[in-house]
């Protein structure tokens, strides 16, 4: 069968809908496409479409006019699903035939898939006459609203400053961030981890072939008191320890 024909009725059918609308793409630099059930039946099957093209707005002085990426189309779901109270969500590496094998993932709620995102299948690009740098992400409507919160729980202004601390790690090519954001939040025993973040992947000198750096940005705070930088250094210990056993990772720098 071909790229078109293999891929799941219940994710493609929607998208080709979607990509056959995108026609001409000469003029669209930017464009998010959402549809549901108003939009008509033919373009519904519980599923809501995000569809993103080639660039963020025109260059000019202030910036502007850099071509999408995977972390643009990961950003904007992530948005979704803070906006939507959905918590706990996390991304996998997934192998759908209409999106392109190295930029494609599947978006895991609750343990179970609710959705996919990444680059179009060259392919399938072609075949609908759209950009091959089309980046687009395909959500479960229904998994979103059963995993959402309708009103928030707000909190006051924390009593305790945040300690921030920054950590570099080199690992294999092939173990995807998510891994060691598992690993991190789970070498937090004592509840002082507040946020953390992947700012920075990098391949090339001097990092050796077949392994990349990734850097993560984490924020501390306890509830109770202000943290010292020995609270803050135990924790990062614990993390690169627990790292190091997961995946073999090397704390650079």
């Amino acid at each position: 069968p071909t790229v078109a024909q293999s891929y799941p009725r219940q994710f493609w059918r929607p998208s080709s809908s979607i990509l056959r609308r995108l026609r001409p793409p000469t003029e669209v630099q930017l464009r998010v496409a959402w549809y549901d059930e108003q939009e008509g039946a033919d373009l519904w099957d519980g599923h809501s479409v995000w569809v993103r093209l080639t660039q963020v707005g025109p260059k000019t002085w202030t910036g502007g006019g850099e071509p999408l990426d995977f972390c643009d189309v990961k950003g904007a779901v992530e948005n979704l699903l803070e906006a939507s109270g959905v918590s706990g969500a996390r991304f996998e590496p997934v192998d759908v035939p209409s999106l392109h094998p190295a930029s494609a993932a599947a978006l895991i709620i609750a343990g179970k898939r609710a959705g996919t995102l990444g680059q179009v299948h060259p392919l399938v690009a072609a075949h609908f006459e759209v950009p091959a740098e089309t980046w687009l992400a395909e959500l479960d409507w229904e998994a979103l609203l059963a995993n959402s919160v309708a009103l928030k729980s707000l909190h006051g202004v924390p009593k305790f400053p945040a300690v921030a601390r920054d950590l570099a790690f080199l690992v294999d090519a092939s173990v995807p961030a998510e891994r060691l954001l598992q690993e991190i939040r789970a070498a937090d025993a004592g509840r002082l981890l507040e946020h953390v973040a992947l700012f920075d992947v990098y391949r090339g000198p001097p990092v050796p072939q077949g392994r990349k750096s990734m850097a993560f940005g984490l924020s501390l705070r306890a509830s109770d008191r202000t943290l010292t930088d020995a609270d803050a250094d135990a924790l990062v210990t614990t993390i690169k320890q627990r790292l190091k056993s997961a995946v073999g990772a090397e704390i650079r720098g």
